[in-house]
């Protein structure tokens, strides 16, 4: 039985000096079951104890068959070391190295990044994040190796390798905002429908004229606008349809100055990022305007000075731990799935509650 003050370290030390010795050579670690009754400890003081144990790398969980020790150490010469397999994590150069240029893309990706980081401490498995070109010889490289699988956080960029992949029949996931008409082992952060239920909690609370202010027109988010007005009856305006494809505050200011005079009846703006209602709210107070205003993604609070937002949050850190999950499951049983990450509304003030 554990008897210091500080349990958890005193059966961490415990643990790595049996890890030390060898004594699970070839076998499993501990059952959590099996730990607790041992140790007379409860499960919130064995979580804190393994926890630096897997950020070590000393110890990894497989879905479905347990904890196992890394590595060979105290292993005899003759027995066999088990193989972890190599992950990498597939995004474009510039949505990991260039905020200045792609902001909300950077912000999105080391958010996901996050969350594949956690899930693959847990395991014990490391991951190698990969800032690479869309050219299919380069990427031939890495996917022809043994024992390789894959994290892309996007399809269109990564069309060509994406497909290599699957060609090839190696494990991979793929994060995706938008239906795949065929099943592909995807992680789904259904920003549509995120943006037909902003629309909604707008048309709910009484406005009836509300503009889009998004990338580009029937996109995903577009399209889930215009359901939410076609079930509500409201009126779909072309002129309500407010785009700027760069979505940084400088330029969606901008594109909003234009449009604000020429749409004095509209009370309430769906946008399709923060940083586009950044841009928005400070047109709004140059010209002196009330509006209501909903964005998507919840990364307001990375921009600096920015203001607390109402905006819907699409958990891009748990879509990040669902995406390495689902690697290792593609890579223990070869099935597809899709995973949908559900999104909630988070109100930027008590006063945004009622617009």
């Amino acid at each position: 039985m554990i008897q210091t003050n500080y349990k958890h370290q005193q059966l961490c030390e415990q643990l790595r000096r049996e890890i030390s010795s060898g004594a699970f050579a070839g076998r499993r670690f501990y059952t959590v079951k099996a730990m607790m009754e041992r140790f007379q400890v409860s499960q919130a003081t064995l979580t804190k104890a393994l926890q630096p144990l897997y950020d070590e790398g000393l110890i990894y969980s497989v879905s479905g068959k347990g904890t196992f020790v890394s590595g060979n150490t105290g292993r005899s010469g003759g027995e066999k070391r088990e193989v972890l397999p190599t992950v990498y994590c597939i995004a474009a150069s510039e949505e990991m190295f260039d905020p200045a240029r792609t902001s909300p893309d950077w912000c999105f990706t080391q958010l996901i990044l996050k969350g594949v980081v956690a899930a693959s401490r847990r395991r014990g498995i490391p991951v190698n994040i990969a800032p690479i070109s869309t050219g299919i010889e380069a990427f031939r490289n890495l996917a022809d190796r043994e024992d390789t699988m894959f994290i892309f956080l996007n399809y269109e960029s990564c069309e060509q390798l994406v497909e290599y992949v699957v060609r090839k029949g190696a494990a991979y996931s793929l994060y995706t905002n938008e239906p795949f008409g065929r099943k592909l082992n995807t992680v789904f952060c259904d920003v549509g429908k995120a943006t037909e239920d902003a629309t909604s909690v707008l048309a709910e609370q009484g406005h009836r004229e509300i503009a889009f202010f998004g990338d580009y027109p029937d996109s995903a988010r577009h399209r889930g606008y215009r359901r939410a007005l076609r079930r509500y009856g409201l009126p779909c305006r072309e002129e309500y349809g407010w785009f700027v494809y760069r979505g940084l505050p400088v330029p969606a200011r901008e594109e909003a100055l234009k449009h604000l005079p020429e749409c004095p009846e509209v009370s309430a703006v769906v946008t399709a990022t923060d940083y586009r209602a950044i841009g928005l709210l400070q047109a709004l107070r140059e010209q002196e305007r009330n509006c209501a205003v909903i964005s998507i993604d919840n990364m307001w609070k990375y921009y600096p000075s920015a203001p607390a937002l109402t905006s819907i949050d699409m958990h891009l850190e748990q879509a990040g731990e669902a995406l390495f999950e689902a690697l290792m499951q593609k890579h223990e049983d070869g099935l597809d799935r899709q995973r949908t990450i559900p999104h909630t509304l988070e109100y930027g003030s008590e006063q945004n509650k009622q617009f």
